[in-house]
């Protein structure tokens, strides 16, 4: 089955900061899977700024397939409340005008209370705990980890990690985990996938990037750096 869900992982690689104050990336913190019963309207998602102190108005959320979920309401403040559909799986796209990195939430319909259990305890879904890692240089590495449920151990060699562009940033699998390089500036994303995950994890990777965010504006700027 296809991949309806992504969380991306934002790389850092470079040692001049422009603001002092803002010396750990700014990114969206919410739960990794929200569980419906179709009809319902009113399911709570909640979402936070990590590492920023400004006010922190400026979320907004997309339900990637409508016809599963949709954002019955919501407020820039990080509240969100999400109405079950029809029965399968979305997700939900939380974005925040401070920074660019976002956060997917996978979304799991049911028709009741035990579907949604029994979805949960037999198909194959990934998450990871943290969707931002920062490096000082360029040539340094670090381990990426993502978690799996319901998968067999035996089919852990069968996760694909793959970086759309490798002058940037490689990776090296190795099962639930593998080895991020920074090699280059710019731009990429790697993603972790098993061909019978009902989701996939995307890790955008920014290599060479520094950053402010002015507080009273909550606008992010990016220029490239030397490392």
């Amino acid at each position: 089955q296809d991949s309806q869900n992504t969380l991306k992982i934002y790389v850092r690689v470079g040692s001049e900061y422009v603001s002092p104050e803002q010396q750990e990336t700014v990114y969206i913190s919410s739960q990794d899977v929200i569980t419906l019963i179709k009809g319902e309207s009113d399911k709570k998602l909640t979402a936070e700024l990590v590492n920023w102190n400004a006010i922190s108005e400026g979320f907004n959320f997309v339900s990637k397939d409508t016809s599963i979920a949709k954002i019955a309401s919501q407020s820039t403040n990080g509240i969100a409340y999400i109405e079950g559909i029809s029965k399968g799986y979305t997700e939900v796209l939380i974005t925040h005008t401070a920074t660019k990195i976002t956060k997917s939430v996978l979304v799991v319909v049911g028709e009741n209370a035990r579907e949604i259990e029994e979805i949960l305890q037999e198909k194959v879904y990934l998450s990871t705990e943290n969707n931002t890692i920062s490096f000082n240089s360029i040539g340094g590495s670090t381990i990426a980890k993502i978690k799996s449920y319901n998968l067999p151990i035996s089919e852990y060699s069968n996760i694909q990690w793959t970086s759309e562009n490798e002058d940037v940033a490689r990776v090296i699998p190795n099962g639930i985990s593998a080895t991020i390089s920074a090699v280059g500036e710019g731009i990429t994303t790697i993603i972790a996938s098993h061909p019978n995950s009902i989701n996939a994890i995307k890790f955008s990777v920014f290599v060479g990037i520094d950053y402010e965010t002015p507080e009273e504006t909550g606008q992010t700027h990016y220029r490239f750096c030397k490392a």
